[in-house]
């Protein structure tokens, strides 16, 4: 899409996480120029991100009368649809994209995937087969063809279909990553293990090393360090009534989108997804280490005027589109590294822990394609246990530290007695048991994680000791968890 220089600088905010600046620039271009059709769709993209629905449709659609026969404006109204749960109407939208650009990958793919989320797997196949059929297919379009293959059981033709892109090296390293990571998916389906870890590994490994174990460390102590038991107690405290947010926070793959879903059900509660917002705050307060690389901040040197302005901006900018919501549910993971801010900026604040088993955890994370400059410690299976003992280690100083309310939840309890634990997170949270809490796949919010298909389904449990299959191929794991493991249990 040829953009103009406004389009080209709010995209560039967009893709670079700042969406905050990207509606500000979004507003102030459109009110000079209400009908630039290309910021119009960008601003619907950012409205999405921003879980502000109904503005991004508003948005998109007026893009749409502006420019009918742009099919990415109604491949975008399609996404969008299809991630609020509109699958009839986002089905609608790509059919439109189809029929004036026959070959636009992006609307195919949409098409099937909102049949794959509808639980219609062999509509999708039909779906993508149809591009298939007519030939010089992206490298997308075949990493969902796999996909959808290995959905319906055929998974030696699911790892046939990939097998022309294996050696492609001159496609964009992530369409090379996608390749792999769907062929190690087909094989694991297959329950051809050695050949599922190779795959995986080839395709962590073609991003090149990322992963720097000694700065995550210092990371890591600083935190626990500039966030003492003394600190915190002499620390200043907020006059900012924090009681109606509550934090979900571990590391991905532990099942805290299910538990968000499970709280976003409840009448009483609104989920705000992976927000940024909390970080971003923090981030005026952190102080860079002697070495001058990105640090902690240092608690004791902010006073009660700084916390209580940092709570007032969190809260009003967490509660836009919340309506008469009494519970603001934040499952931005990373925040387990600011938990003494929160205490402190937001004192009657919740917090649930989401865990599990850490080496299905690991595991999970290794075999999964994170977006782009994200996650490097998923890049191999010992750099994942180094972490996740990095991040138990500051859990532990934390729940020997803190007197703010934290609940621990195990996602194999989740999935194995879903309404008890259900029922324990409603009540921790404080609000009246929902019968709907338990009908969380129902629910038609916008789910914008790697977890969304999984959430629009009932409970399952075929992830659970997934490791166990594996054997000896997880060693290198095994051993970066050491005691971890005993320490979880089983």
């Amino acid at each position: 899409m040829a953009r103009s220089g406004h389009a080209k600088a709010i995209a560039t905010m967009l893709y670079s996480g700042d969406l905050n600046g990207a509606v500000a620039a979004c507003e102030d271009t459109l009110h000079g120029h209400p009908n630039d059709d290309e910021v119009l769709a960008l601003q619907g993209q950012v409205l999405a991100q921003l879980r502000r629905t109904d503005e991004a449709m508003a948005s998109l659609m007026k893009a749409i009368r502006l420019e009918p026969k742009r099919p990415e404006y109604t491949t975008l109204l399609g996404e969008l649809y299809m991630n609020s749960g509109r699958y009839r109407d986002a089905l609608v939208q790509y059919d439109k994209a189809i029929k004036a650009h026959p070959l636009y990958d992006p609307a195919w793919a949409g098409k099937a995937s909102t049949y794959l989320r509808m639980g219609k797997a062999e509509k999708a196949r039909k779906v993508i087969q149809q591009r298939v059929d007519s030939g010089n297919i992206s490298p997308p379009i075949a990493v969902l063809h796999a996909r959808v293959l290995v959905k319906v059981g055929e998974t030696e033709a699911a790892v046939d279909s990939l097998q022309p892109y294996l050696d492609d090296i001159s496609l964009p390293i992530e369409n090379q990553r996608s390749i792999w990571f769907a062929l190690g998916s087909a094989h694991e389906k297959a329950e051809q293990l050695p050949a599922a870890f190779e795959a995986y590994a080839h395709a962590n490994g073609l991003i090149g090393p990322r992963w720097d174990a000694a700065m995550q460390k210092r990371l890591h102590d600083l935190t626990a360090a500039r966030c003492s038991a003394t600190d915190l107690q002499s620390c200043a405290r907020s006059e900012v009534d924090g009681s109606g947010m509550v934090f979900i926070v571990g590391l991905p793959r532990c099942g805290s989108t299910l538990t968000e879903q499970i709280l976003h059900s409840h009448p009483a509660a609104h989920g705000i997804g992976e927000s940024e917002l909390l970080p971003i705050i923090a981030a005026r307060f952190q102080r860079a280490t002697d070495e001058g690389a990105p640090g902690p901040m240092i608690m004791k040197d902010l006073d009660a005027a700084m916390l209580s302005a940092a709570a007032t901006e969190y809260i009003e900018k967490a509660s836009i589109n919340s309506g008469e919501a009494g519970r603001i549910i934040d499952k931005q993971l990373g925040n387990y590294l600011h938990l003494g801010f929160i205490e402190k900026a937001l004192p009657g604040a919740r917090i649930i822990h989401c865990r599990r088993n850490p080496m299905d955890l690991c595991l999970s994370a290794w075999t999964r394609q994170f977006p782009p400059g994200t996650n490097a410690w998923a890049d191999g299976l010992d750099s994942a246990g180094e972490l996740y003992c990095m991040y138990e280690q500051l859990m532990d100083h934390w729940g020997n530290t803190l007197s703010i309310p934290m609940l621990e939840l195990r996602y194999e309890e989740l999935v194995q007695d879903t309404e008890t634990h259900s029922r324990r997170i409603i009540d921790f949270c404080g609000l009246e048991w929902d019968p709907a809490c338990l009908r969380f796949w129902e629910n038609k919010r916008t789910v914008l994680t790697m977890s969304s298909d999984q959430v629009r389904q009932p409970i399952y449990d075929s992830a659970r000791n997934r490791h166990q299959a594996w054997g000896d191929l997880l060693e290198p794991l095994a051993d970066a968890l050491g005691g971890a493991k005993d320490r979880y249990g089983s």
